[in-house]
């Protein structure tokens, strides 16, 4: 399925964005519309119109894949994503969401997760990456989803959605949910978004 930022929208310069970005921990039941689904998926890993990544990475070498469980966004199934930012496609991966194995993985409960109408999850490929730079491209690899999770944020506060980067989670349990293969697959973080609850 083609996931492509919505052309319209309420969005404010930089400066209230910093202002308006917030970690939202509780969400509403109500669905997300594809188009603001799209684009926060965009904001986080996406191709701008000149072919560029919206987020820098060390020797361009863009290492990381982006996952979405998805529970309530309109017009998708539920289930399990990867996220194609060349294409700026969807590939289903299970019909079976993952919100509830997700919060398992969760220190605390995993409540925030569990109540997002989707989550999105950063997961490093340290092999290519590290072939490159050695041991410090798993550092590498960890800024880059920084960049990642702090544009999440701030597609959120202009898209009108709550966000919150969860890194206390157990990252081997994290990988039997998403069904990871890769031996130097590794889930950084878990991003949980959806509407504010009122």
């Amino acid at each position: 399925m083609k996931v492509t930022p919505a052309a319209e929208g309420r969005f404010l310069n930089l400066f209230d964005l910093l202002e308006d970005r917030s970690s939202v921990r509780r969400f509403s039941p109500d669905f997300v519309p594809l188009p603001l689904f799209s684009s926060l998926l965009w904001s986080v890993y996406g191709f701008t119109s000149e072919g560029r990544r919206v987020v820098p990475s060390a020797g361009a070498i863009y290492p990381m894949r982006v996952y979405a469980s998805v529970k309530r966004v309109e017009g998708l199934a539920p289930g399990l994503y990867l996220y194609l930012p060349r294409e700026a496609e969807l590939l289903p991966v299970s019909q079976r969401e993952a919100s509830r194995e997700l919060a398992s993985c969760c220190f605390g409960g995993g409540r925030h997760v569990m109540e997002s109408a989707f989550c999105l999850v950063l997961v490093a490929l340290y092999g290519a990456i590290c072939e490159v730079y050695g041991e410090r491209g798993v550092l590498y690899a960890h800024q880059e989803s920084g960049h990642m999770a702090q544009n999440a944020y701030l597609a959120a506060a202009a898209l009108g959605l709550g966000v919150v980067a969860v890194g206390a989670f157990d990252e081997r349990r994290a990988r039997s949910a998403l069904g990871l293969s890769e031996r130097d697959a590794e889930a950084l973080y878990l991003l949980p978004a959806g509407f504010p609850s009122r």
